[in-house]
């Protein structure tokens, strides 16, 4: 690992770090979702890695245990820098145009990207009452769509550079086929714990 690479990895584990203490802090400060959904994303790195390994080999060819290595390479780089790097990402935009796009009275696209760009940190309703489960599942819904599109970009780049010139055109579609599927399932679940969460 180069030098700046390294000290890139180094300063979003301490923003990591940083954003977990934000949220023992006080319930009323919010909660900045990296704090939840990067660690989630690490306890999910193994079963995601067989199944997208699964993946390859139907979509790429490959044998089950070559599936397994340039699975396990894409989504460690894909969990080490993509998921940081997106919530960086929506967290600066949202506070840049964030509140112009959420005071939009006609553009309903407009709402709906203030929406994502609300999600890296969630603030509570009512002061009162601190953040509630399902604002945190919703949040959580809804960045997996960026998530998603990070993970196709870095997995593909990742994996384009571990296979053979006659695997190369099938990279891409193992990555889009892949990652729809892992966050199609991650959905389902948050799906499960939303509605479990609203009929408490």
């Amino acid at each position: 690992m180069s030098a700046n690479r390294s000290r890139l990895v180094r300063a979003l584990i301490t923003l990591g770090l940083g954003a977990t203490l934000c949220s023992s802090a006080s319930a009323d400060m919010g909660v900045p979702m990296l704090a939840l959904v990067w660690p989630a994303s690490w306890l999910l790195l193994i079963p995601v890695v067989f199944l997208e390994a699964w993946v390859a080999t139907r979509v790429l060819a490959v044998q089950y245990r070559e599936g397994v290595r340039l699975a396990t390479a894409a989504n460690l780089f894909s969990t080490i820098l993509g998921i940081p790097v997106t919530w960086v990402i929506l967290l600066v935009l949202g506070g840049l145009l964030g509140p112009a796009l959420g005071t939009d009275p006609h553009g309903q696209m407009a709402r709906a990207a203030a929406s994502v760009l609300s999600c890296p940190w969630v603030f509570p309703d009512d002061p009162d009452r601190g953040w509630q489960g399902w604002m945190v599942i919703v949040a959580a819904m809804i960045l997996c769509m960026p998530f998603c599109l990070m993970s196709v970009a870095v997995e593909a780049s990742v994996v384009r550079k571990g296979v053979s010139l006659a695997l190369l055109p099938g990279v891409r579609r193992w990555a889009w086929q892949a990652n729809l599927l892992s966050y199609g399932l991650i959905e389902v679940w948050l799906g499960v714990l939303l509605v479990l969460a609203l009929r408490k």
